[in-house]
């Protein structure tokens, strides 16, 4: 099985996202992947627990996730 984040650091992002406690720049939440690249999903669509996570270079492509775990289990987590 390939790297994994750590239990505390899921959790530390599964509690910021589901209590909204998270950090907002121009309206864009960033997210890290464990292979080390970024993404971001806006704030308005988080929000209403719309998980499109967009490449920091293109934001017309988009990847979309059902769920927080599932975000976590393709290796994201909050920046």
């Amino acid at each position: 099985m390939g790297e994994t984040w750590s239990e505390t650091m899921l959790e530390r992002s599964r509690s910021a996202i589901t209590e909204s406690r998270y950090l907002s720049l121009n309206g864009k939440i960033v997210f890290k992947n464990i292979d080390g690249s970024r993404h971001f999903v806006y704030e308005a669509e988080m929000d209403k627990s719309l998980y499109r996570l967009r490449c920091m270079k293109n934001s017309h492509t988009f990847l979309h996730f059902d769920s927080v775990d599932d975000l976590f289990h393709a290796g994201w987590i909050l920046a």
